[in-house]
């Protein structure tokens, strides 16, 4: 009888291991548990991560700007201190009319519905290719900012755009501006205060011309970028950039709406008692400029 009995260690054995093969995988407490905590740590890390990517954009942008002033010197250095005009001869002699932002050709064909956003991108740098700037950034994403996510929301002949800077009509542009226009960096007394790039949303798949203020109704006419959290970066004459964080609501609103492929020109609401209106007044200067009362 003896001989035929079990372990005692071996029945022990055997009863960890049916215990344990009863008990495998979660309970459903077990799982609601577990994924409460992973939900909690969704929480609490998506603001974060949300957070980085913003702070990511604002960083690659104030980069992207500074280069762009650093261009607009480079090539004054090289023509005889003139700014970057929106109008320019090149050195074959062969005239370009620099309908991108003021500073560079404009896509190479059309960009319309119909085409994909690869082929949009494509014209994109053709143009960026014929511009005067070319020849010191040769480097197509200098010209977007991370922010501006139009190149991914929007499609090609409805919003979508690329380039997400334009220059100041006061800075050589061409001529559609309530004052004369600088044409040489000397001209230029008080580069701090004089912004020569601004992020701009223009709902026409570029951004059609320069930036433009205007006096009679005090407003602009082109919508400003708001791709910083509902600001926009502007890059000044002296190598130093500013975020603008845009106050008044209407303001807001016309550049959200031109993000959004809507008509927005010529906002009428500023005048000396908007601060956005006096802010952008401020920097915005050119020959004769005065001070808002």
């Amino acid at each position: 009888m003896q001989q035929n009995s079990i372990p005692t260690r071996l029945l022990a054995a055997g009863t960890d291991r049916n215990d344990r093969s009863s008990h495998q995988g979660f309970t459903r407490v077990e799982l609601m548990a577990a994924v409460g905590a992973i939900g909690l740590l969704a929480a609490v890390a998506l603001p974060s991560l949300a957070n980085a990517h913003l702070k990511s954009a604002y960083a690659v942008c104030l980069g992207n700007q500074r280069q762009l002033i650093q261009s607009v010197h480079n090539f004054a250095q090289d023509n005889q201190d003139a700014i970057v005009p929106s109008d320019y001869t090149k050195p074959d002699g062969a005239r370009v009319t620099l309908n991108g932002g003021g500073y560079w050709a404009g896509p190479t064909g059309d960009i319309s519905a119909g085409i994909s956003r690869e082929q949009a991108l494509q014209r994109v740098q053709d143009g960026l290719r014929q511009g005067p700037l070319w020849s010191y950034i040769q480097a197509t994403e200098v010209f977007h900012c991370p922010g501006d996510e139009r190149v991914s929301l929007r499609k090609p002949g409805s919003g979508w755009a690329f380039d997400s800077y334009s220059k100041s009509e006061a800075m050589a542009g061409s001529g559609f501006n309530p004052g004369p226009l600088y044409k040489r960096l000397a001209q230029v007394t008080d580069p701090k205060m004089s912004f020569v790039f601004c992020e701009e949303a223009d709902p026409r798949n570029y951004n059609l011309g320069a930036w433009v203020l205007q006096t009679t109704p005090p407003g602009w006419v082109d919508g400003f970028g708001p791709f910083h959290e509902g600001g926009s970066m502007f890059a000044l004459l002296d190598g130093h950039t500013e975020l603008h964080r845009w106050r008044d609501p209407q303001t807001l609103q016309a550049a959200v709406n031109s993000t959004q492929g809507l008509f927005s020109f010529f906002w009428s609401g500023g005048g000396a008692q908007n601060p956005d209106f006096r802010w952008v007044w401020d920097r915005y200067q050119y020959p004769g400029w005065k001070a808002l009362p």
